[in-house]
């Protein structure tokens, strides 16, 4: 637990600090031209990943293969692409009407 602790506390100390002593609240996501990139898995990237324990975890997550959030990018919008964890039946992406 220690352990956890401390790399939280790092975390936090090295990308959620202001310079002037304040705490960010957020993080922007957008990395490389891509919203998301090292922040969201897609579903290919959970199983490569964890293998047979994917399909329970995604479960447990509600993870599909839509997206979670309405975003413009350079690269278009990337709703097909990325696994969410809200419920079934959201609407699609009032931005490119990609399903999110």
């Amino acid at each position: 637990m220690r352990r956890v602790a401390e790399e939280t506390l790092d975390y936090v100390l090295r990308e959620m600090t202001d310079p002037a002593g304040g705490f960010y609240s957020a993080q922007d996501a957008d990395s490389e031209g891509h919203e998301g990139k090292f922040f969201v898995w897609t579903a290919d990237e959970i199983h490569a990943v964890l293998g047979a324990e994917a399909d329970a975890a995604m479960a447990y997550w509600g993870v599909d293969r839509g997206s979670n959030f309405e975003a413009k990018v350079s690269s278009g919008c990337p709703a097909s692409r990325i696994p969410s964890a809200r419920p079934r039946g959201a609407a699609s992406c009032s931005r490119c009407g990609n399903v999110a």
